[in-house]
């Protein structure tokens, strides 16, 4: 006998079932099979696929309840070792209460296929970047209001250590068609399933990752790596496109490690909210703000800066623009071109002068040099040095140069 989340079930564990609590019962005493439990549901589409696995609509057969059920890959999981974390992990989702986080009905692990089943809620208003393409793009209003909400949940989960790792405007879903509720879906799974460490450099959408992934700066997953991304989200809620684009990965990593993201040319923002932007997508990772400095901006509070937050913005916008022009002068000083420059000019000062050139010559032993007051007459040392005595041209040569 089984309970919900596959787990063979004992005597003594039947005091411990919830009311009205779905069992699977295995008549020849085999393991449980994981296609028992979609026997449950009723699935009625594909609703999406990623890089960590498939959602499914299904519907109860029991309730009529409609969920979203995400099945993983299994590449990830090698050794009952991973799949014991993962079940922790897992469950560990199954823990977090928020309005703005999807809900973890069920979870569990199936030894035999190695994959993790997650039953969620199912999200009917569709994704965040289906919405802001069909819209264009959202005024100040209505973009803070929407932000809120994800600022909420993100700092909700790093409170209990809990990184999301792959925040975009995909794994934001409306919760109903009117587009007001928002919810962050795969909370944490990117990193329940990306090897179940704390490396992140394979986890998440390039187009929202940070630079220290790229510059190996920092690989560990850390809080400002879900900052950088709503960074990046909130963006796009108010230009329409996100931040960092480019044809080819190259050239996205490129403009996130290198390049300031900026704005179209007829775009008024206000100061505050600029100033919110330029601090969560800050590319060093020590400098990026926090979600509790976040939550506490005056954009964030729907408020406009006082004297004294105008003062500090122009001193932060002051200290960012020497850093910059430190770096693009650092950046020239190692250009390959002007290391070319340098280089000749540094072979030109050791290029020797006509007579030193000559006085170099005859020091070989062997050159051919034009004498002073005879300039047709060429002078062969060769001969006049095998028997190791100076020759009178040769003297002669040295009392003209000097």
């Amino acid at each position: 006998m089984f309970n919900s989340n596959g787990m063979e079930l004992f005597q003594s564990d039947i005091c411990l079932l919830k009311d009205k609590e779905t069992l699977f019962f295995a008549a020849q005493g085999e393991d449980f099979d994981i296609n028992s439990f979609y026997s449950e549901y009723k699935i009625e589409r594909q609703l999406g696929a990623g890089g960590f696995g498939k959602v499914l609509l299904g519907v109860s057969r029991v309730t009529g309840e409609k969920v979203a059920i995400k099945a993983t890959h299994n590449e990830h999981v090698d050794s009952v070792k991973d799949l014991d974390q993962l079940y922790t992990e897992a469950q560990t989702l199954k823990a977090l209460k928020h309005p703005n986080i999807v809900k973890v009905l069920n979870c569990f692990v199936d030894r035999k296929s190695r994959q993790a089943i997650m039953i969620m809620e199912y999200l009917e208003g569709g994704e965040l970047l289906t919405i802001l393409q069909e819209k264009g793009s959202y005024s100040e209003e209505d973009a803070v209001d929407i932000f809120n909400q994800l600022l909420d949940a993100v700092t909700y989960c790093h409170r209990y250590k809990v990184i999301h790792r792959d925040l975009k405007l995909e794994n934001i879903i409306a919760a109903s068609s009117d587009g007001k509720v928002f919810k962050i879906v795969d909370f944490g799974i990117a990193g329940l399933f990306a090897g179940h460490k704390s490396e992140v450099t394979n986890a998440g959408s390039l187009n929202y990752m940070p630079p220290e992934l790229f510059t190996k700066k920092n690989v560990v997953a850390s809080p400002a790596l879900d900052v950088w991304s709503l960074g990046c989200i909130l963006y796009a809620l108010v230009v329409g496109k996100i931040p960092f684009r480019g044809e080819t990965m190259q050239e996205i990593k490129q403009k996130i490690t290198n390049e300031k993201y900026s704005f179209p040319e007829d775009m008024q923002l206000s100061e505050e909210l600029l100033d919110l932007l330029s601090r969560m997508l800050e590319k060093e990772p020590e400098n990026r703000a926090s979600v509790y400095e976040i939550s506490d901006h005056p954009w964030v509070c729907k408020r406009k800066f006082t004297e004294d937050e105008k003062a500090k913005v122009r001193e932060r916008e002051e200290q960012a623009a020497l850093l910059e022009a430190q770096l693009l002068k650092q950046k020239e000083d190692e250009s390959p071109s002007r290391k070319v420059k340098e280089f000749g000019a540094v072979k030109k000062s050791f290029t020797p002068s006509p007579e030193r050139a000559r006085i170099n010559a005859l020091g070989t032993g062997s050159a051919r040099i034009p004498a002073k007051g005879s300039k047709d007459q060429i002078i062969n040392l060769k001969e006049s040095e095998k028997d190791g005595k100076e020759s009178p041209r040769k003297r002669s040569v040295h009392k003209n140069l000097k």
